[in-house]
């Protein structure tokens, strides 16, 4: 097995300006990451068997593990799978969206498709009742 503790410990591999993602696995340049680790240089503290205390994640990984418990593999699995397209009008997907009550993630969806959802409380009743109202008064302008 590889030993990553010299990618985690240090910014030597990636550069000054660049650091490594163990959430992702990536070389990503340093403004994607939080200014803390910037400013200790991209090191790590680690226990005394060599593993890290903390993985040195940007900031989208820290945001998915902490937010909705997905890893950047995760998130760049679902987001090929759909095509990288939200799930209802098919505009490029930048938002997780989950179950409120239960944290189960539902997939991928644009900002406004997610915004609408959670305007609506997640209610399908709601949603059918816009939508009905929405028909309806389209039919009226065309009347």
């Amino acid at each position: 097995m590889k030993n990553i503790t010299k990618d985690i410990t240090t910014n030597e591999r990636c550069g000054k300006n660049a650091f490594y993602c163990t959430g992702c696995k990536k070389t990503l340049p340093k403004q994607r990451f939080n200014k803390k680790t910037v400013d200790r240089g991209g090191r790590k503290h680690l226990y005394p068997d060599g593993s890290p205390k903390y993985a040195s994640r940007c900031r989208r990984c820290r945001n998915l593990t902490t937010k909705y418990a997905l890893t950047g593999h995760q998130y760049e699995t679902m987001m090929v799978e759909q095509g990288g397209k939200c799930l209802i009008c098919e505009e490029p997907a930048t938002c997780v969206d989950h179950n409120h009550t239960t944290n189960a993630i539902r997939g991928l969806l644009c900002i406004k498709c997610n915004a609408g959802i959670g305007q609506f409380n997640e209610s399908p009743d709601l949603l059918r009742k816009a939508a009905n109202y929405i028909i309806a008064t389209a039919q009226k302008e065309t009347a």
